[in-house]
């Protein structure tokens, strides 16, 4: 059994198997607008660059989400840009300025 609410976040740049657990539990699909595609198997995504020098723990439930390696790469790369507002909640803004609120559940236009 997993506590979403009490697993830390961790160090190390990779997930556990239990921290990916969790982000799939929270996340069924991907977290991108629109998407349905189930997050078994896709990237996890952390959404602020990792940072080795960093001393606080940088991979947890609010710091991850279910990627495709083209969405991924996408946001990496900087075309998309991802703010987490909560765990569960990521705000998209596409390469246009258009804003999507993501959750679970779905996807809303933001205007």
């Amino acid at each position: 059994m997993i506590d979403l609410n009490t697993l830390p976040a961790e160090h190390q740049y990779r997930p556990s198997a239990r921290m990916r657990e969790a982000t799939q539990l929270l996340y069924p699909t991907e977290m991108f607008p629109y998407s349905h595609t189930p997050s078994r198997g896709l990237d996890l995504d952390h959404s602020e660059a990792y940072r080795p020098s960093c001393r606080d723990p940088q991979t947890g439930i609010g710091l991850l989400a279910p990627l495709g390696r083209k969405v991924h790469r996408a946001r990496t790369a900087g075309a998309w840009r991802a703010l987490h507002r909560a765990a569960g909640e990521i705000v998209w803004t596409s390469p246009l300025g258009f804003e999507y609120l993501v959750t679970p559940e779905r996807t809303v236009a933001l205007e």
